[in-house]
């Protein structure tokens, strides 16, 4: 378990590097399904967004180094 987990982290200046929060987890009771935490989206939207960019430019990220390379390397130039 855990083989194929992901991480992809970021740093701002000379701060600290810190991970940015995505989680797949089984939601218990009657209906058991898998379910996604996907804070990082949030705040990229908060605290690294360009004036062109909407909610809905953030909610279609996914948590893969290609799409997140391209926000980055967006919000960079």
């Amino acid at each position: 378990m855990g083989k194929n987990i992901k991480r992809y982290f970021y740093q701002i200046g000379d701060s600290d590097i810190k991970q940015l929060v995505y989680k797949k987890y089984l939601r218990r009771g009657g209906n058991k399904q898998i379910v996604q935490n996907e804070a990082y989206k949030q705040w990229l939207f908060n605290n690294l967004k360009c004036e062109d960019q909407s909610l809905s430019d953030v909610e279609k990220l996914r948590y893969s180094e290609i799409s997140l390379k391209k926000y980055f390397i967006e919000y960079n130039e």
